[in-house]
């Protein structure tokens, strides 16, 4: 109320926040949400970014945390977004849901971060060797022995 009383429009504001998204962010939530696996039974949700994805759309900063999205999925405890940054050089975003945790997955793959939101990059790795591997990581990491 003093923000509005100050001047602050807060229609405006909603409308630079919510509804000014770049077309180059749409195309990597298509990309994104046409490549969803889910494993778990739907509990772990894994997707993925090529190099040629990034060579086409746009770089990085068009991401902002879809990851973020993809947990936002019912039923899902663990998002994960698996991007190809350069030939041989991967990056692992992790997201979850309390109380389940990403940071000890992290750590073991050689990253860090917090508890629900973590990361890792891998290099020397073929973008689609890497899931294969590290989908059977996921599955084994969050297993219902673990719950």
């Amino acid at each position: 109320a003093d923000l509005v009383r100050a001047g602050a429009k807060p229609s405006q504001i909603a409308r630079e926040i919510f509804e000014n998204m770049p077309a180059q962010r749409i195309e990597f939530l298509k990309l994104i949400l046409n490549r969803l696996e889910f494993l778990n039974n739907g509990k772990i949700v894994i997707s993925y970014l090529t190099l040629d994805d990034f060579q086409r759309v746009g770089g990085t900063e068009y991401l902002n945390d879809l990851t973020s999205f993809i947990r936002g999925i019912k039923g899902v405890e663990v998002a994960v977004l698996v991007k190809e940054l350069e030939k041989g050089l991967i990056s692992v975003s992790l997201r979850s849901k309390s109380p389940v945790e990403v940071v000890g997955l992290a750590k073991k793959m050689g990253g860090g971060g917090h508890r629900f939101a973590s990361g890792f990059k891998i290099e020397n790795a073929e973008l689609f060797e890497f899931m294969e591997k590290f989908k059977k990581e996921l599955k084994e990491y969050y297993g219902e022995e673990k719950r």
